[in-house]
């Protein structure tokens, strides 16, 4: 276990969600979704924010307490638009970026918590990204393993 600062947890959030974006197979999966896309960067927006949303519903499955978890996932979704965006984006830009990546957060993370959490991810993609019904389907599909990733990954930090 890693005793980490609570101030640290936002960072530790994001660098997190980044780097179980980065594997290999997701990666695979992720590649195979946008080729069914007409616009194939639609993807990853939709894809961030479900995976802040298994995140947050990751660490809330835990007996973790982690302070203010709002505010360490509202500096994540901050980490990952400036990361986006070219440095000389105006600020309010930047601010409407970060404010539409926490409201699709919130409803994927709505719809993980649902009774019907694959449907209710299918129809948020399908909607978002214009994508087909099975494609839909396979996007959904990644929520549990991501959800997965983040138990295990989160299991093993304890904020001091």
């Amino acid at each position: 276990m890693e005793r980490i600062p609570a101030s640290d947890y936002p960072a530790l959030v994001a660098a997190t969600v980044q780097s179980v974006l980065r594997d290999d197979s997701l990666v695979r999966e992720f590649k195979r979704l946008q080729k069914d896309l007409s616009d194939p960067d639609a993807l990853w927006s939709e894809l961030y924010a479900l995976a802040l949303a298994a995140a947050l519903a990751a660490l809330e499955s835990l007996p973790v307490q982690i302070p203010e978890p709002a505010c360490a996932f509202r500096s994540a979704v901050r980490a990952f638009t400036d990361a986006g965006v070219l440095p000389d984006t105006r600020e309010e830009i930047r601010v409407a970026l970060q404010n539409a990546m926490l409201a699709r957060l919130g409803l994927y993370h709505m719809a993980i918590k649902s009774e019907e959490p694959s449907l209710a991810i299918a129809r948020l993609y399908r909607e978002a990204a214009g994508a087909d019904h099975l494609s839909s389907l396979s996007f959904a599909a990644l929520a549990v393993p991501l959800l997965t990733v983040f138990k295990d990954a989160f299991s093993q930090v304890v904020v001091a």
